[in-house]
């Protein structure tokens, strides 16, 4: 892949490139869980929208807006 990125012809492709390194090493290592003190932490309400814990993860909720015709 690092040939692949120094051989791209464009500097789209090479990001292209540069960001598909970083998912195989993301999926050779991920990251360990966050600690859930810290989950924990992001929880309540932020003006309208509310971040909430379901089934382990956290879930943004923000109430629906409507458009009306004019």
């Amino acid at each position: 892949m690092r040939r692949l990125i120094a051989a791209a012809p464009t500097g789209d492709l090479r990001a292209e490139h540069a960001w598909a390194v970083v998912a195989v090493d993301a999926r050779r290592q991920p990251p360990p869980p966050p600690d859930p003190a810290v989950v924990a932490s992001y929880l309540g309400r932020y003006d309208t929208a509310e971040v909430c814990l379901r089934d382990g993860e956290l879930w943004l909720i923000r109430p629906q807006t409507y458009r009306r015709a004019a």
